[in-house]
């Protein structure tokens, strides 16, 4: 088990996603989220969580979706290609050589 998340987190870098970048995409892999909601299960304060969404959304893996009844309300929600990056760092299976 510890060699497999070993190799998960080695393959989200290669994605170029720290620790809170992934921790937030694997929060948003089945669910969408508002800022504050996404704060409090990943642990972090809503000042960096708008940081790691900032980066997320640069990534092209996730997008914010305003509500149209209160424009500073969004609901943060993960592209398809975030998912696919998500469904390709849990399922990752290191190679001969990675072993």
């Amino acid at each position: 088990m510890t060699t497999t998340l070993f190799n998960q987190v080695n393959k989200a870098l290669d994605y170029k996603l720290t620790n809170s970048k992934l921790l937030a995409a694997l929060a948003l892999h089945d669910t969408d989220m508002n800022a504050t909601q996404l704060a409090e299960t990943i642990l972090v304060s809503k000042a960096a969580v708008t940081s790691i969404i900032d980066k997320l959304e640069a990534l092209h893996m996730v997008e914010r979706r305003r509500s149209l009844k209160d424009r500073r309300s969004a609901t943060i929600r993960m592209t398809d290609h975030g998912r696919s990056v998500v469904e390709d760092i849990l399922n990752h299976e290191p190679l001969e050589d990675d072993a």
